[in-house]
């Protein structure tokens, strides 16, 4: 970057100078150096508009031998990504892949030979004020990732070598990203009350939110995420060590108020296995930073809602370079016609992007004629800086 902009500034002084020039090369030699100095220049910022195709450091923030829970942060950059990952999110990013590629929607029932996870990481949340005093903080253990337990000959192990994600492969579910702690505080400092109410953690990864819920008095509590390996290897061990379940209990889908599924958005089974407009709260964090997982959200949304039911989801205002934000799911709600919208929280912490609380509800019939008008980004109502 300094070497492109040291030539910049000489072929504008050549070019605005001309007295400059005359004295210091022969008019002969002007052309050819111009000339060079240019074609640098050039080179130097395709290069720049290309580092896609090479790969990116990244903050390093977690690790795939072992400790790999991660919190905030873009989604691009973490384990030494590369970024050529990233650049396939884009409008045709799902188009890119064959027929019949998507991962098929399951039910996933623990393993008689599961065992929990060696290694666990607290996670703090709430120090919420009221009546003047701060109330104490709450938190989860939550499963430190291992890699080395995926089998070897795995796609999805084959992936983590080098990128958090792969667009409908795999989306990142063995992190904990920032957003799923700021939806935790925010239910947790108004209060929300899950008391008999059925509710889903969709994309859940690490499945906090949905922890929450069932630990609020929620009447059950579905965990939905792309890959079973992720349900398995962190979703559950974390429903293990944070309540009273056990593996047996999880096992009898017939009584247990927990149920876990896998799959693909995509997949038109999916809302068959977990209940077709029948959730009072759906919970969704991190799930908007490729554009191209927008418009599947909001028709998953429309099939699992209940008439009077609700959605939070937390996401960045901006995903930067990756294309997802919440202004674009007020778009998808606008176009969609059936839900309005409104930012119920942002959080701003003066390090990081703004993050935003989004609530959507279904309109009334009387309403949906004006639907487009609705789903108006709203003025902030809070900012949080903890």
């Amino acid at each position: 970057g300094v070497v492109t902009g040291l030539l910049s500034v000489h072929l504008r002084v050549l070019h605005l100078c001309p007295c400059v020039r005359a004295r210091t090369l022969a008019l002969d030699e002007v052309s050819s150096v111009e000339v060079l100095l240019f074609w640098f220049h050039l080179r130097f910022n395709f290069a720049l508009e290309h580092e896609g195709d090479e790969t990116e450091p990244g903050n390093q923030t977690g690790s795939v031998g072992g400790e790999s829970t991660a919190v905030g942060g873009e989604m691009d950059g973490k384990m030494g990504r590369k970024r050529k990952s990233s650049a396939k999110m884009g409008a045709d990013a799902h188009d890119e892949l064959p027929t019949g590629s998507i991962i098929k929607a399951e039910v996933v029932i623990p393993s008689k030979n599961a065992c929990l996870p060696t290694d666990f990481k607290r996670v703090p949340y709430g120090a919420a004020a009221g009546s003047g005093e701060v109330r104490a903080k709450f938190g989860f253990d939550t499963a430190v990732f291992d890699a080395s337990k995926l089998d070897g000959d795995s796609r999805l192990k084959k992936i983590l070598k080098d990128s958090d994600l792969e667009p409908a492969v795999y989306e990142g579910g063995f992190k904990l990203w920032e957003c799923a702690e700021d939806l935790i505080r925010y239910l947790n400092e108004t209060g929300y009350r899950f008391h008999n109410k059925k509710a889903i953690d969709l994309g859940c990864g690490h499945g906090l939110p949905g922890l929450f819920a069932f630990r609020s008095g929620a009447r059950s509590v579905a965990f939905q995420d792309l890959n079973k390996e992720v349900l398995e290897s962190v979703t559950i061990p974390n429903i293990i060590k944070n309540t009273s379940l056990t593996f047996n209990e999880l096992r009898d889908q017939a009584t247990c108020k927990v149920k876990f599924v896998c799959g693909d958005w995509s997949d038109k089974e999916m809302l068959g296995l977990l209940g077709e407009c029948s959730y009072d709260i759906v919970l969704t964090s991190d799930t908007l930073y490729s554009s191209t997982s927008i418009k599947p959200l909001v028709q998953c949304l429309d099939g699992l809602l209940s008439e009077c039911g609700e959605a939070l989801v937390a996401a960045k205002r901006y995903y930067f370079g990756i294309g997802g934000s919440t202004e674009a799911l007020m778009e998808e709600v606008s176009k969609c016609g059936k839900f309005k919208a409104e930012v119920v929280r942002v959080f701003d912490d003066g390090k990081s992007n703004l993050r935003e609380i989004v609530k959507l509800s279904r309109l009334s019939p009387s309403s949906k004629g004006s639907c487009c008008d609705v789903p108006k980004r709203q003025k902030i109502h809070e900012i949080s800086k903890n």
